[in-house]
């Protein structure tokens, strides 16, 4: 009957518009992982490069081959930079949070940056002991924060890091820098509290 062939075009033609659909998204859906699998390798590996900055950073502490000159300790290692904009990635398959995430580091580096040329104007001579704890401590906590979402990127997309070198952590080393920079501003600061109250109760007497 007519309405019989006219049932099965109509079946037939939604078929094939479903089955184009499903093409289309299947085809969609793979340059997308192929996209987001790039995009990770791409900004992750520029995170590591980061990360081995900001260690090269903890690791100057002002010496030249283990000698201070007679203007006393200088910063060697140049400042981190990571300028994630200059990858040719599709930005658009990174969910929103990430994609924040890695475009705000950079924000956070200037921000590191001007803080430590801050602190250089009143941090004296021989040591520099405020500017090269304010450049350690700041590029510490940036290190960690970039490992932190190369891993995130990383699991994102099921890729694993490669290792080259098993013997160094550098997680470890940037928190021990961490770490170290916080127990002395601690313990100033209670020397301070010490001399100040003993200054009162002289006051007092």
């Amino acid at each position: 009957m007519d309405w019989e062939k006219a049932a099965l075009l109509v079946v037939g033609a939604a078929v094939a518009t479903l089955f184009g659909f499903l093409k289309e998204y299947l085809t969609s859906r793979k340059k997308n992982e192929h996209d987001l699998s790039f995009l990770v390798v791409t900004i992750a590996c520029m995170l590591d490069q980061f990360v081995a900055e900001c260690v090269e950073v903890c690791e100057d502490d002002g010496s030249y081959l283990g000698q201070v000159g007679p203007e006393g300790r200088k910063r060697r290692a140049p400042d981190p930079k990571f300028d994630p904009t200059r990858a040719n990635v599709n930005w658009d398959v990174l969910k929103p949070h990430l994609l924040n995430d890695v475009l705000s580091l950079p924000h956070l580096v200037h921000n590191a940056t001007r803080k430590v040329l801050r602190v250089s104007e009143y941090s004296h001579p021989p040591d520099y002991e405020e500017e090269f704890e304010t450049w350690h401590h700041s590029f510490a906590i940036l290190g960690l924060t970039a490992m932190r979402l190369a891993s995130v990127l990383r699991e994102k997309a099921k890729i694993e890091r490669l290792n080259l070198d098993s013997k160094f952590n550098a997680r470890e080393f940037l928190e021990h820098t961490r770490d170290t920079v916080e127990a002395q501003r601690k313990s100033r600061q209670k020397q301070m509290e010490k001399v100040m109250a003993a200054g009162v109760i002289a006051s007092t007497d």
